[in-house]
C-alpha cells in the first residue's frame, strides 16, 4: 500500500532476484555473492535419474500428504541456487575435479549415450580446474595441488 511501511527490506524489493541478493547479503554480510533466478524450471526427463520423493508433484512441487495413487515422474524441478566466493571453494572445486577425473566414464555408456561428447567432459573437467585456481588465496598458492589434498 502506498504510503505504508513494508514488513521487511525483503518486502521491497521489484524482483525475485534482488530479494535473494538482499537476504544473501544480509544472512553472509563478508561475503560476495551473487544470485539468478531462472525464470523456467530444470527439466528431469531420462536420463536424468528420478530419486525425488513421492511427495513432488510432475512439476517437483511439494504435496502435504502422499497421493492416493501411483504419480508420474517428476518431469521438471524449480531451482534456487546462489554462489558464494570463498576460500574453501578452491579445496572443494579442485576435489570435485579430481573425482571427476577419476571416473572411468567407459563404465557410464547412458552418460555419453545422452548426448554429452568425450572431448566436452574433458575441456569441462579442465575448466573446473582452472575455476578453482581462482579461489586460490595466497597461503594455498604456496602449496601444490598434490600437496594440499593430502591430509
Amino acid at each position: 500500500c502506498p504510503g505504508k511501511q513494508p514488513p521487511s527490506p525483503l518486502h521491497a524489493c521489484e524482483s525475485t532476484e534482488e530479494m535473494l541478493q538482499r537476504y544473501l547479503h544480509a544472512v553472509f554480510p563478508g561475503a560476495f555473492s551473487t544470485a539468478h533466478v531462472l525464470e523456467q524450471p530444470c527439466h528431469t526427463q531420462p536420463p536424468y535419474p528420478q530419486f525425488f520423493s513421492p511427495l513432488l508433484t510432475r512439476q517437483g512441487f511439494l504435496l502435504d500428504k502422499p497421493p492416493s495413487y501411483s504419480s508420474a515422474a517428476v518431469e521438471s524441478i524449480p531451482v534456487l541456487a546462489a554462489l558464494q566466493s570463498s576460500p574453501v571453494l578452491h579445496r572443494l572445486l579442485y576435489n570435485l575435479y579430481k573425482d571427476l577425473q577419476k571416473m572411468n566414464t567407459r563404465r557410464w555408456p547412458s552418460f555419453f549415450s545422452a548426448g554429452v561428447e568425450q572431448d566436452d567432459f574433458q575441456e569441462a573437467l579442465e575448466e573446473l580446474r582452472t575455476l578453482s585456481q581462482c579461489y586460490k588465496t595466497g597461503f594455498e598458492a604456496d602449496e601444490s595441488e598434490d600437496g594440499a589434498d593430502s591430509d
